[in-house]
């Protein structure tokens, strides 16, 4: 008796740059795919970038000629496959007509090693509708050798064939109508198809990191937590400097969410805006995906670091200060720079730099009050037509 195996996925992978199973989910293109001679299409099949469960898909129409075409893997799902031993095959298939007229002929086939493996799934039972089929790749999981009533392959047996596949195909035509037939979603390995980060990138526009990120495919994504690490900085750093990210404290706070899209397999993508307050000071981000069980998973480490449009005064390190501090200032593009201390009636008590040559980024000039009373003076940076001024304590 034909019975049909449909999956209903739960839980929730994460990959990034490449899965770790073999897939097709035709979104941009038929991925290699192809058909046997009996398919009107032959030997490639029609493609649809919308239609699919979700996305692109494969399609074939017979030719009516009594017999029956299969759609054919590529190269990327052959070979030594001897990994995927345990685990499943997947696919979604939606045929015109329902029915079968030769029930005789296999769903699936896998040939190599010299076997012919066959693999009998029941037919369509819904016409003009997607349907999720799972099939076992275990050498007890109901494969038969060379046709369907033959003897079920070994354990021996099956592994030489998945360490050799040289063919796999999944059956198209099951009745004598024209049928129409399509096919999505392929997938030889573990039982999700993840949420595939395949880009995370961060950039800076005005006082604003940009974060951007895309995915290929998702599965009962419930959304993304943006998090920005919390730094503990070292007493002998200044604020321009970041402590490396293996001597960080592992703190992080949510920033932001942005909802995932549940499960597609197609391309989605992501902006997300975090305004930033310090300039020069590293800001280190990380995406926690959530799934709809509560599940989580998260992305590589970002750090970026806030750098002025304009020339920039900073904060002076450290402050208050005694007797040294360092005078720290930003220039966008290379110039000539004067940098004075005042006293607080504005009389200048110290010229540390005057019509001096320095290049673009963060500078910095050591001032020393040893001479100086405690009290509040000035910084005053001259660039070109630009004058700005700070304040600086001194603490003795």
């Amino acid at each position: 008796m034909k019975s049909m195996i449909l999956l209903l996925c739960a839980g929730l992978c994460w990959v990034e740059d490449s899965f770790s199973q073999v897939y097709s989910g035709f979104d941009s293109d038929a991925d290699g795919w192809q058909t046997t001679a009996d398919a009107r299409r032959f030997p490639n099949p029609d493609y649809f970038s919308t239609g699919g469960n979700p996305g692109g898909f494969i399609s074939a129409t017979d030719n009516s000629s009594g017999v029956y075409f299969y759609f054919s893997a590529p190269a990327k799902f052959l070979g030594d496959q001897s990994g995927k031993i345990g685990e499943n095959l997947f696919f979604d298939i939606n045929v015109s007509h329902t029915g079968e007229a030769n029930t005789a002929l296999a769903d699936v086939r896998l040939q190599g090693a010299g076997f012919d493996l066959l693999f009998d799934l029941g037919f369509p039972g819904v016409a003009n509708q997607w349907l999720r089929y799972e099939i076992p790749l275990t050498f007890n999981g109901g494969w038969k050798k060379t046709t369907l009533a033959g003897s079920a392959p070994t354990e021996a047996e099956f592994a030489q064939v998945m360490a050799d596949l040289t063919l796999i195909q999944i059956r198209g035509e099951y009745t004598t109508s024209p049928d129409v037939v399509g096919l999505d979603n392929v997938q030889f390995g573990a039982g999700t198809v993840p949420v595939e980060l395949v880009s995370f990138s961060a950039s800076q526009s005005g006082r604003t990191v940009i974060l951007k990120w895309m995915t290929a495919t998702e599965t009962n994504n419930y959304g993304w937590e943006v998090e920005r690490q919390k730094l503990a900085r070292r007493q002998d750093q200044g604020p321009g400097t970041s402590t490396p990210l293996s001597d960080r404290d592992a703190e992080w706070e949510k920033v932001g969410f942005l909802a995932g899209n549940g499960t597609t397999t197609e391309a989605k993508s992501y902006v997300f805006e975090l305004p930033v307050t310090r300039d020069m000071s590293p800001v280190t981000l990380r995406l926690k995906q959530i799934d709809l069980d509560g599940m989580v998973s998260f992305s590589k480490i970002l750090s970026v670091t806030i750098r002025p449009e304009k020339v920039a005064l900073l904060q002076n390190y450290p402050n208050p200060f005694n007797p040294e501090t360092q005078i720290r200032f930003y220039l966008p593009e290379a110039g000539k720079v004067t940098l004075s201390v005042l006293d607080i009636t504005g009389k200048t008590v110290a010229v540390l730099v005057k019509n001096s040559g320095f290049q673009v980024g963060e500078q910095s000039v050591s001032f020393s009050g040893k001479e100086l009373s405690t009290g509040i003076y000035f910084t005053r940076l001259e660039v070109g037509g630009t004058v700005l001024t700070s304040k600086i304590m001194l603490m003795k």
